[in-house]
Parts: structure tokens; C-alpha cells; sequence
């Protein structure tokens, strides 16, 4: 479970398989302690076939119903003028 100790065995699972699907730049574990989940950056062109991935590997096998929130990337921090 990571140099840290703080992860499981399914949450290291996901990171494998998201790590093994062209178009993710990088998966992660984030917010262990309560449970935790797992983080994954993808190429826009590639989330369905992410998504895919992670279902038929992971959540199918388990009789686990499956879940995911897409996020979107914006421009960073700057100056307001008022």
C-alpha cells in the first residue's frame, strides 16, 4: 500500500488499471484515512475508454455499482480587478 502505508488493496487495484489505459497521464491515491479514492488524469479523448477500463476491470467483477465524477481543468489563480 504505497511507501506510506495508508492505502488498501482496492484502491491500489484502480491505480493499476487506470495506470495501464492509454490517455491517463497519471492515477493516485488522495484522502486516505477516511477511505480514500483514487484520482486520475486523463486525456479528454480518452475518459470513455478510462471509464470502460475501470468498469469492466474492476466494478463488474465485484457486482459493485459503479461511480465517477468527471472533472474539468480551468485557468488558475489570478487577479481580480474591481
Amino acid at each position: 500500500p504505497g511507501g506510506y502505508g495508508c492505502s488498501i488493496e482496492e484502491l491500489d487495484r484502480l491505480v493499476d488499471i487506470a495506470s495501464h489505459v492509454e490517455g491517463v497521464i497519471g492515477a493516485r491515491l488522495t484522502g486516505a484515512g477516511l477511505g480514500g479514492c483514487v484520482v486520475a488524469i486523463v486525456k479528454a479523448e480518452k475518459v470513455k475508454k478510462f471509464k470502460q477500463a475501470i468498469r469492466e476491470n474492476y466494478y463488474i467483477p465485484k457486482k459493485l455499482p459503479f461511480g465517477d465524477d468527471v472533472c474539468v481543468t480551468v485557468g488558475g489563480a489570478g487577479i481580480l480587478d474591481l
